[in-house]
């Protein structure tokens, strides 16, 4: 070159040389020790940085050279430049569990929330759970709280507002109480609260943890296990034709291969020996009978009509399920008993539950009658 050219800010050179050169990963160019250095703890350099840069919040470097800073395990950094993982200041290994075990989308459940703190939590911070589409009881106003840590805290109950747009419960450490760090803490809310209408999935990440405690304030970060409650969300609806059976959902969540759907239909019997068997529909039959084969199980004794997913297939979340049924006729009594419907599905089972709708038709020019299964007089012979 007829000219000496600048090396690039990530590379340096020393007189007469014939080509600049980087440093190596964790390590930047001091310009006043004319050498690469190491970074230090909280600090990394990658492959041509510049120069050692502070670890970014939620990051930590604990050695010397580090080419580039680990993530936290779990939650994040107060500040910058974190150089060990005690830094990492979180709410972790979150837990729900929900009781009774009978529970019902929409029912009232006692719930049990553990989890562990990785800061001091000092009297007057808070910790919140947030839960959305969940509610307190009618006439519910305040919630009371016991188990191991109880005593710990005072509870209250928040609505959804802009700033957190979804129903909180608020646990305030009391005064003169001090949030055992590193120790699993266990709270019980025994004034029960009221399960979302629509269920829960597995493990529902909507459910978070958030703290504003000044030696790690911690963002809404969603809990590690919480148990499934199904639903089928006010869309379960039974239609007698006079000769068909018509039954139509859309569950919220999947139903695999095996798993099953019962109906108790108390004013219908089997019309022959051989039993109901489904129809095809007309718009997509070829779906249906995927799903289900042909034939359904019926129990004369109990009046209950058992759909069982076909191996190999999947009823999935949040799709319409429709069925037609032939084989059974009107007059097996129970007047006004139930018509409720169960599914022992694992991503969330429905225990025995009125149907939400249950219509008849009565013929041509006629309106249809609609009633609900918890006393479907409408069905009635």
């Amino acid at each position: 070159a007829s000219a000496c050219e600048q090396c690039s800010p990530a590379q340096y050179s020393f007189q007469r040389a014939t080509a600049c050169q980087s440093c190596a990963p964790g390590s930047a160019y001091n310009a006043t020790a004319l050498a690469c250095s190491e970074c230090p703890p909280g600090r990394a350099a990658g492959q041509g940085a510049v120069g050692c840069e502070l670890c970014r919040e939620g990051s930590y470097s604990s050695i010397s050279g580090a080419a580039a800073c680990q993530l936290c395990p779990f939650g994040t950094t107060v500040l910058p430049g974190a150089q060990r993982v005690e830094a990492c200041v979180g709410l972790a290994k979150g837990e729900l569990l929900v009781e009774p075990a009978e529970r019902v989308a929409g029912g009232v459940a006692t719930i049990e929330l553990t989890f562990v703190p990785y800061m001091r939590v000092q009297p007057g911070e808070s910790v919140w759970l947030g839960l959305p589409g969940w509610s307190l009881p009618e006439g519910g106003a305040q919630v009371v709280v016991a188990g191991a840590s109880g005593a710990l805290f005072a509870a209250g109950w928040e609505a959804a507002e802009e700033a957190w747009p979804w129903p909180r419960l608020r646990l305030t450490v009391a005064p003169d109480s001090l949030l055992p760090q590193l120790q699993q803490v266990e709270i019980r809310v025994e004034s029960g609260l009221v399960l979302p209408a629509r269920g829960l999935p597995a493990n529902d990440a909507s459910i978070t943890l958030a703290t504003d405690a000044l030696a790690g304030p911690t963002p809404p970060t969603p809990i590690e296990r919480s148990p499934p409650v199904g639903s089928f969300d006010g869309s379960m609806t039974v239609v007698w034709d006079g000769e068909e059976l018509a039954v139509g959902a859309v569950p919220v969540m999947g139903i695999a291969a095996g798993e099953s759907l019962r109906v108790r239909l108390p004013m219908l019997r089997a019309a022959n020996a051989s039993g109901p068997s489904l129809l095809p529909l007309a718009y997509d039959s070829d779906r249906l009978l995927r799903l289900f084969g042909t034939h359904a199980s019926w129990d004369e004794s109990t009046r209950v009509l058992e759909l069982v997913v076909a191996v190999g297939r999947e009823v999935e979340a949040d799709s319409s399920l429709a069925v037609r049924v032939d084989g059974l006729a009107l007059g097996g009594g129970g007047r006004g008993e139930m018509v409720w419907v169960e599914t022992d599905a694992v991503a969330g089972p429905v225990l025995r539950s009125p149907v939400d709708q249950v219509c008849r038709e009565r013929g041509e020019g006629m309106p249809i009658l609609c009633c609900s299964g918890r006393a479907p007089t409408c069905l009635a012979p």
